[in-house]
């Protein structure tokens, strides 16, 4: 089987290696792709990406950050920056949060990479994760340069945001018997996988499942789920996930830490199917400023933008109230939250498409917006609406901003 021309062009001259499935003796003792073969990979794109920093411009006066209780907007805005295609706005979020936390903003690199990213940019993923991983090496790039060249990078270059959309369906999905399915083991858990008859949600669940849902938690997933990970990988192993597919999600679980790395086995399988991998654009409107950094930076996930939503939500009651009435009062926030994310900050100038990953975007978006109580029919008259009225969330987000400069 073979993978899309589009991923074989993203990697140049490293495809032919990468996306090759491995030989028995590149695995260790398990049946896993092994950690000297990973070690080999990480060479390869450090090598590769010290060519490709070299010519790149620094500005002469880069941003510089200093208040620590900053670097969760700032680092906010990059992510926006990059999911919006912002590749100067990246670097000045990326330059600025080196001084406040290098060490947080190469994480947060790596969330983005695998969350918003993906197989968008294969390259820039595997270039992150390679870099996190070797101190010595950045410190010989420069290593705010080099996170201003990564962020540059991821917002160049397409989107996709499969990997973490996912797990949502998963988590969203309140018919799936996860407590239940939780207790098999690891091999009835791999039947469920590899069932293509299933449900997207129902193999992506088993897939969680079995990498242990204690460590790789979600929000509905069973956290006594405390199994090993190995069954998982040597899944993958068998299913003939290519090396570059194999070392992301072995890195991503290990240096990141992070759960996202279940769902390279799906997109590995749809990749593998996929006769011409395409990319499709979209028109974002401006996105205004507040302050230094994108308005749409003081999201759900920082404090100031908590504060401000919650303003808007106080000052804009007649326009909200057709929507939020009909949820739950517990999930109203919730509603606010998810319905900006899709008008605003979750929005992708270019992303891939490729097979089953349209159906998984569409599925995902009416999930979202329906697991706080909205009814379907006014999903999409509730994203215009907040979409008309961002100019008075702004005015609220520059008000906390203000507020809190003068405290």
């Amino acid at each position: 089987m073979a993978y899309p021309k589009m991923l074989h062009e993203n990697l140049g001259d490293l495809a032919e290696y990468l996306l090759q499935t491995p030989q028995p003796d590149e695995l260790d003792e398990n049946g896993c792709f092994s950690r000297p073969s990973c070690k080999k990979i990480d060479q390869m794109i450090l090598n590769d990406l010290s060519a490709r920093i070299k010519g790149f411009y620094m500005p002469k006066v880069p941003a510089r950050g200093t208040d620590p209780n900053n670097r969760w907007r700032t680092v906010s805005c990059m992510q926006k920056a990059i999911r919006f295609g912002d590749a100067e706005m990246a670097k000045f979020a990326a330059s600025a949060a080196y001084d406040m936390n290098k060490w947080y903003l190469l994480r947060r690199l790596g969330i983005c990479a695998i969350e918003d990213v993906g197989v968008g940019n294969l390259y820039g993923l595997l270039a992150v994760l390679a870099a996190s991983g070797s101190k010595e090496w950045r410190e010989t790039v420069d290593e705010r340069r080099l996170g201003c060249f990564l962020a540059e990078m991821l917002a160049s270059g397409a989107k996709d945001r499969s990997a973490c959309e996912l797990l949502v369906i998963v988590d969203f999905d309140k018919s799936l018997p996860k407590e239940e399915w939780g207790k098999l083991t690891s091999p009835e858990l791999a039947a469920i996988v590899e069932d293509q008859a299933r449900p997207i949600s129902g193999r992506a669940c088993a897939t969680w499942l079995m990498a242990g849902t204690k460590k790789f938690w979600g929000e509905s997933m069973p956290k006594e789920n405390d199994r090993p990970a190995t069954p998982l990988f040597q899944l993958m192993v068998k299913r003939g996930m290519s090396r570059a597919m194999l070392y992301a999600a072995a890195k991503i679980a290990s240096r990141l830490t992070e759960g996202m790395f279940v769902s390279l086995l799906l997109i590995d399988e749809w990749l593998q199917k996929t006769k011409r991998m395409t990319t499709k654009a979209f028109d974002l409107p401006a996105m205004r400023k507040v302050g230094k950094l994108l308005g749409a930076a003081y999201d759900m996930h920082t404090r100031e933008g908590r504060v401000a939503i919650g303003k808007f939500k106080k000052e804009n009651q007649e326009l909200l109230a057709p929507f939020l009435d009909l949820c739950p009062p517990e999930t109203k926030d919730l509603q606010m939250w998810f319905g900006l994310f899709l008008a605003e900050g979750g929005m992708l100038n270019r992303r891939v498409v490729y097979e089953n990953q349209e159906l998984l975007w569409k599925q995902v978006h009416e999930v979202e917006l329906a697991y706080p109580g909205l009814p379907a029919k006014l999903h999409e008259p509730f994203l215009q609406m907040l979409r008309a009225n961002l100019g008075k969330l702004n005015e609220c987000r520059e008000k906390v901003l203000w507020a809190k400069m003068k405290s």
